[in-house]
């Protein structure tokens, strides 16, 4: 858990608090800031029917392995884009579509070694704020983004190269345009979409990337123990990657 105190030029104070999810959920977190807030007005306060320990309900299980890949320097992004975009499908890759095709590219290497398992979509969570007319502004508070899936053929999956899985990628980003959001909305028809995505990702891994402006991109990787080493051992990750060690 993470604790940030902001103070401003006016004299007020904002506290600010993260939480692995892991962890705890959202109710905890709000469990949590109330029993500090009753401690912090009056020390002597007894603080009753809190449990700390729930594993006698939910005994802790064998979690993925979590490796943060910190793409730090804007030289090597630069060079990562260049090498994605090489090729007919997209010729100049955004910096998330250059990470994610590289990421992707290491997992589906790792999965073809596990016959269990082949990965043939990706599920991408896109800001719908700019894409809707007229824009919705930047600021406003909400869960306003849509889930689109990127599909290829398993039997291209072990030829697909970098640039044609960014083409792949770019592509179902691109179909988010303001008819096709309101269209799929007013149908329905998003809520089947989330069912795919759903049965999709319960079949395969999952990735998450954060955007450091001036910095380069984090990418947070959740895969197996095994696969996890593995996945450090592409050729294309020990190239334009630098990361902390998995934990």
């Amino acid at each position: 858990m993470a604790v940030q105190v902001n103070y401003f030029n006016c004299g007020g104070v904002a506290i600010s608090i993260c939480i692995w999810h892991a962890v705890a959920d959202a109710s905890t977190l709000a469990t949590f800031v109330n029993c500090w807030a009753a401690i912090s007005r009056d020390p002597n306060n007894v603080i009753d029917e809190v449990v700390f320990d729930c594993t006698t309900l939910f005994p802790p299980q064998d979690l993925s392995s979590f490796s943060l890949h910190s793409f730090v320097k804007e030289d090597v992004l630069a060079a990562l884009r260049d090498e994605v975009g090489n090729g007919p499908s997209l010729d100049r890759p955004s910096r998330f579509i250059a990470v994610s095709t590289l990421i992707l590219t290491a997992m589906m290497t790792v999965a073809r070694e596990n016959e269990a398992m082949q990965i043939n979509a990706a599920t991408i969570a896109v800001d719908l704020r700019r894409r809707l007319k007229p824009p919705v502004p930047k600021q406003s508070i909400g869960n306003i983004f849509q889930v689109t899936i990127a599909r290829w053929p398993e039997s291209e999956s072990k030829e697909l190269s970098y640039n044609g899985l960014a083409g792949k990628l770019h592509e179902s980003i691109r179909m988010m345009n303001d008819d096709f959001i309101r269209k799929i909305h007013a149908g329905g028809g998003y809520f089947k979409l989330l069912k795919r995505a759903g049965e999709e990702a319960r079949k395969g891994s999952n990735l998450t990337i954060y955007t450091k402006d001036g910095e380069g991109i984090e990418a947070w990787i959740g895969l197996s123990e095994e696969d996890m080493v593995k996945f450090e051992q592409d050729p294309g990750i020990l190239t334009y990657a630098s990361f902390s060690a998995s934990i």
